[in-house]
């Protein structure tokens, strides 16, 4: 589901029948607000869309950079707390905040690399590194199963929160195979599939993804 269907079906759903504002998720976190339905926003970097909530309204949603908000300190142990932390932020600042956290968990590893994901070699960002420890660690393992974890909040600023988690399925493979996706998805095959998810295209790999099920789970709350 890309931005404008998520923007579609909340407007549908409701959400900014009070004029509120929608939100939707992008990348670490996002946040909203609603505009008149004369204006649109004038901050840079936001993205403006009409609502279907009968009354005309519009909706900016920024991504956390054009706030110049402090940075967020990711300190949580779950992907839950981690995401709450990021639309918190917003939140707290008179926004609707939209925040995710994501990664994989390997069950022969108890669920590591986990909240550690994207540094598990001790380098943020390192996916070759990451790829290689996780394959040493597994080399003595029988049971590859795994799967991929995405926890999804919306927070207000009248503190109301939703939290929604969506999972991936799958398997580690030995090899890496396939030049798309990023972090652990060239080494991993989601359950129905023989191919890596870097072998997806992005379109397959949205259709399935933790992601794509954590949003429609909020979808549903709203």
């Amino acid at each position: 589901m890309d931005r404008r269907d998520f923007i579609k079906k909340a407007g549908l759903a409701g959400v900014a029948a009070s004029g509120i504002g929608l939100l939707e998720s992008c990348g670490n976190s996002s946040v909203g607000r609603a505009d008149s339905a004369n204006g649109d926003s004038q901050t840079e970097g936001a993205m403006t869309y009409r609502t279907n909530n009968g009354n005309g309204d519009k909706v900016s949603i920024l991504g956390y950079g054009c706030m110049r908000l402090p940075e967020i300190e990711e300190n949580g142990t779950t992907f839950a707390e981690n995401a709450t932390i990021k639309a918190r932020a917003a939140a707290e600042s008179g926004y609707i905040g939209v925040g995710d956290d994501s990664g994989l968990e390997v069950d022969a590893l108890g669920g590591a690399p986990g909240v550690y994901s994207a540094r598990y070699c001790g380098r943020h960002g390192d996916d070759e590194a990451n790829n290689d420890l996780l394959l040493a660690n597994l080399s003595d393992k029988e049971d590859k199963s795994a799967h991929y974890t995405c926890a999804m909040v919306i927070a207000y600023p009248c503190g109301k929160e939703i939290c929604a988690e969506g999972y991936m399925y799958g398997r580690i493979v030995n090899e890496r195979r396939g030049n798309g996706g990023f972090g652990y998805d060239p080494i991993f095959v989601a359950d129905g599939e023989e191919r890596t998810v870097a072998e997806m295209t992005e379109e397959e790999k949205n259709a399935i993804s933790h992601r794509a099920k954590a949003l429609e789970k909020i979808l549903e709350m709203l």
